[in-house]
């Protein structure tokens, strides 16, 4: 009976201690599991500034892109618009002009009708009048105020020299008058 009698004074806090460890041990899972929920809540919160940091990255190239394409589209037309004013005569069919005005007009469209050709000829002959003399002045006078073959070798490197500036600049020229306007007809749309 003294047993019975200490274990039913016993069972109450027994209860309460198992009571107590059950609740400790129950919020220390808790806890783990708040912890762990946390951290699947930052990784997740990471990722979601990661993904917001590469749609950001991909819009603004593609903003860039489109930026590069309309400066593209830009430059083309005004280039278009450049070729339209070459083609365009200073006087249309069918305007009214009289006297000095037309004449006047006239000489203006003639003379930009034929400044590029014959800037380029006169160019070119001058040009070539540089080269013809240099090779004039080489045969003539070298050999009779040069007698080193050092001095004679000097002259022969000049003229390469002379003849790859005149070719140079020759092609320059007819490249930068010709190679970069539209080869159109004036006056014809």
């Amino acid at each position: 009976m003294l047993i019975a009698a200490v274990i039913s004074a016993l069972t109450p806090i027994i209860g309460g201690i198992t009571g107590l460890w059950g609740s400790k041990i129950e919020k220390k899972h808790e806890l783990e599991k708040a912890k762990v929920d946390l951290d699947i809540l930052r990784e997740n919160n990471r990722l979601q500034e990661s993904l917001a940091d590469k749609e950001y990255n991909r819009l603004v190239k593609v903003s860039e892109i489109e930026q590069e394409k309309l400066d593209t589209l830009s430059a083309t037309d005004t280039l278009k618009a450049s070729y339209e004013i070459f083609t365009s005569p200073m006087v249309p069919a069918g305007t009214k002009l009289t006297g000095g005005k037309l004449w006047i007009a006239l000489a203006c469209d003639t003379f930009n009708n034929l400044i590029r050709p014959f800037s380029t000829m006169y160019y070119q002959l001058l040009l070539g009048s540089l080269m013809v003399y240099t090779i004039y002045y080489i045969n003539t006078y070298a050999s009779t105020m040069f007698t080193s073959d050092s001095t004679k070798e000097h002259l022969i490197l000049m003229f390469f020299a002379i003849l790859d500036m005149v070719l140079f600049n020759a092609s320059m020229s007819l490249g930068w008058w010709f190679g970069n306007r539209g080869m159109s007809i004036r006056g014809k749309k």
